[in-house]
């Protein structure tokens, strides 16, 4: 497992945010009543999944075998991903936290402001994930052609410029709309609190400032 910390505001700041830990962080809240339980929670199961995903998007290999597959698109998407990812862990979190009318409106005010750091970073870092595992998919299938014997050398180009057109397909296709989606989707299938989860708008929102 990674242990990459993610740069969060100080109402969370040195938690370890493995899975086992939420229970803790729920019991410890809850005189704060109503639904910074569920807040708090939220933040660590976000925050799992980013650094779950972190370790995923670091794991990849970018050795290209040889000097000309060195430059196909794939094995320079593969490079692209492991800095976008590196850059997303990095970048820096807003620490202009909003101020509430008492304690308990400043503590949701606080974690509703960790859960959109936390969520956008997870959003992208799932994007860089699937253009990765793309990028893998080519990888693998011009292996395979290169590998093969049988092809004259015109129809084994062919063969691979088939395979870099079918990345660019599958990386179209991977959208801030449909990551958001399937995001969404899956976190309501575990039974997830998505109740406050932020809007599509407000992570690209939050993504363009860091870009």
């Amino acid at each position: 497992m990674n242990s990459h910390q993610v740069l969060v505001p100080t109402v969370l700041t040195g938690a370890n945010w493995s899975n086992s830990t939420c229970s803790n962080l729920v019991d410890a809240c809850l005189d704060m009543g109503d639904l910074n339980e569920y807040r708090i929670t939220r933040v660590a199961e976000v925050l799992s999944d980013f650094r779950d995903l972190q370790y995923c998007i670091t794991s990849a290999n970018t050795n290209a075998p040889s000097q000309t597959e060195y430059y196909t698109p794939a094995w320079n998407l593969l490079r692209q991903c492991l800095a976008d990812g590196k850059f997303i862990l990095d970048c820096s979190a807003d620490v202009s936290l909003p101020v509430g009318r008492n304690e308990h409106e400043q503590k949701k005010l606080e974690l509703q402001h960790v859960l959109l750091d936390a969520y956008a970073r997870r959003h992208e870092a799932q994007k860089i994930y699937l253009r990765q595992m793309a990028a893998q998919r080519c990888t693998s299938a011009r292996k395979q052609i290169l590998d093969a014997g049988g092809y004259s050398h015109q129809s084994r180009q062919a063969h691979l410029h088939t395979c870099d057109v079918q990345l660019q397909q599958e990386v179209q296709q991977i959208t801030d709309e449909f990551v958001y989606l399937d995001m969404l989707s899956g976190d309501q299938s575990l039974g997830r609190w998505t109740v406050e989860d932020p809007g599509l708008y407000d992570i690209l929102n939050w993504l363009s400032t860091r870009s």
